[in-house]
């Protein structure tokens, strides 16, 4: 049986985890391609209200394997472990996809992380399609070996170059804004061009996602929003940044609460230049550039400073 995975939302960063499960429960497994700028404008199908691009890109991507698989995975993370909650469009998509698009293949919605595995129910959906209870267990526990290796490879150094001025730049985000080529821009690939060394809030604290984050001692229940307040936390304290980029998608509500956090302890506690970049389905890799060029001579300009009063 094929099953269909969604390269989008949470396929990074647990695409790997969620292959490894199903390819050990004996599915053919599926991911749908990289989205282009074409294929979301001639496939995309709008959500009714102000609607973020990563969950516009769904559809596009649904269309993308509506031929290819036999069934669609679609996590369903409404459970919260820990008081921790992730973005309440990407816990009731399942509901929302099943109620929004027509002649799709059948939707497979089970919770399936690294901190919970199926549940009963989950179980009992599971052994509709063939699969014994010990087979699914096995195949969670493999998921999980997959999980860990994934984190070892995060944590791997970052990319750095001989003389760059700016060689220490943390970029944080939700990770699949951040991951997503079509989602990012090209923002990753243009701080490459201009031989930065780039760290993200998954190669320093990818555990924060499953721990609870605090700020002045409130919880800060989102949790890949709380990664973000992690990472730039941790790399103050180990591996300092020269500037600090947020990256954003549109019409996110979480990051809305999020980036005056961010913002405030790199320009009002840390003095580093913090650039905050927002992209929706208009923004263009030229206008990133532009903003990314000028932002990298601010820090060039304020490595300067700092050596010139030491």
């Amino acid at each position: 049986m094929r099953i269909g995975i969604l390269r989008c939302l949470l396929f990074y960063p647990l695409g790997p985890f969620w292959k490894t499960f199903f390819t050990e429960l004996g599915f053919e497994v599926i991911i749908s391609p990289p989205l282009s700028r074409d294929n979301f404008n001639q496939e995309q199908r709008r959500f009714v209200g102000d609607i973020c691009l990563p969950i516009e890109s769904v559809s596009g991507h649904i269309i993308a394997l509506q031929h290819q698989v036999d069934l669609i995975f679609i996590p369903r993370l409404t459970d919260r472990f820990n008081d921790m909650y992730i973005c309440p469009v990407c816990a009731g998509l399942p509901d929302v996809i099943m109620h929004t698009l027509s002649n799709i293949p059948p939707i497979l919605s089970i919770h399936l992380t690294p901190l919970v595995g199926p549940t009963e129910k989950d179980m009992e959906t599971l052994s509709h399609h063939g699969c014994t209870a010990d087979a699914i267990t096995q195949a969670y526990e493999t998921a999980l070996d997959k999980y860990a290796e994934m984190e070892k490879e995060w944590r791997a150094p970052a990319r750095t170059f001989a003389g760059s001025p700016h060689s220490n730049l943390l970029l944080l985000g939700m990770p699949y804004v951040v991951g997503d080529s079509f989602i990012n821009i090209g923002l990753p690939t243009i701080l490459e061009k201009h031989k930065c060394k780039v760290s993200t809030a998954l190669n320093i604290s990818p555990q924060s996602a499953f721990n609870r984050v605090y700020v002045e001692g409130y919880p800060l229940y989102w949790s890949y929003a709380g990664m973000s307040v992690s990472a730039l936390s941790q790399a103050l304290k180990t591996d300092r940044p020269d500037g600090v980029i947020y990256l954003s998608s549109f019409a996110c509500g979480v990051d809305s609460a999020v980036i005056p956090i961010v913002q405030s302890v790199c320009r009002r506690c840390e003095n580093i230049p913090f650039l905050h970049v927002t992209v929706d389905e208009h923004a263009s890799a030229a206008h990133i550039e532009v903003r990314v060029e000028a932002f990298l001579d601010c820090v060039e300009n304020n490595l300067r400073r700092k050596d010139a009063t030491t």
